[in-house]
């Protein structure tokens, strides 16, 4: 499966942020929206390759192939419109169609979420690292990105305390335990995906989101249940 598409159908649309918007431009109906999407796409292509902090408005409005006078009648600066491609990006990351049904298993279950999750970290590396950029400069977004991740945490807990065999103590461990493997999560497809740490080099582990779930979904099975993939 390739790292940028789960397909070219309307069931499966782009991994990748920007595309996506890009391929809503022709469908929008108005003139006035088909700009606005041209310019968040062209703002999350940016994004994706320099950065927040680097982004500047006349890239954006020149990728857009758009004035400078009119990204100013839809976005007041790059701030603005940098918050709504972000907005709209952990909407997307939370609300991507999965039309494949989850294996039975512990293990297929959890490595079939991690699997998303890192082609999804994958295909938009670039926004990710903004994500933690932005969390770290703008407290509104910030607490988004918590609301996010709780969200996150509050459906995985719920999952996790309908199996009878989970080998922790109790609500607070399960709790503490889910919230430090998904920190795991995040950390490890940042090095891999963002940092591109020199260890991983040359291993299975540098670039294919397959490899890295099935790892991560190992340390979860035998953190959660005390057991190897094969028992369960």
């Amino acid at each position: 499966m390739s790292q940028q598409r789960v397909g070219d159908d309307a069931a499966h649309p782009p991994l990748s942020y920007a595309e996506y918007l890009s391929a809503q431009i022709s469908l929008a109906k108005r003139k006035g929206e088909r700009t606005r999407l041209r310019l968040k796409a062209a703002a999350a292509r940016l994004l994706g390759q320099v950065g927040y902090r680097d982004l500047r408005v006349s890239d954006i409005h020149e990728e857009a192939d758009v004035s400078n006078a009119l990204f100013y009648v839809y976005f007041k600066n790059k701030e603005e419109i940098s918050q709504e491609v972000l907005d709209g990006f952990l909407a997307f990351l939370e609300g991507f169609p999965d039309g494949e049904r989850p294996p039975a298993t512990r293990f297929g279950s959890i490595r079939h979420g991690n699997l998303r999750y890192a082609q999804m970290f994958a295909a938009n590396a670039g926004l990710m690292r903004c994500v933690f950029q932005f969390a770290d400069e703008f407290p509104a977004f910030a607490a988004k990105w918590h609301a996010w991740n709780a969200r996150w945490r509050d459906r995985t807990i719920r999952a996790m305390q309908r199996k009878p065999d989970i080998a922790l103590a109790g609500p607070g461990e399960l709790d503490a335990a889910v919230i430090a493997l998904g920190a795991m999560i995040d950390a490890f497809l940042r090095m891999a995906f963002i940092e591109r740490e020199p260890s991983l080099a040359g291993t299975r582990y540098e670039s294919d989101p397959a490899a890295l779930a099935e790892l991560l979904s190992k340390l979860w099975i035998r953190a959660l249940f005390a057991a190897d993939p094969d028992d369960l």
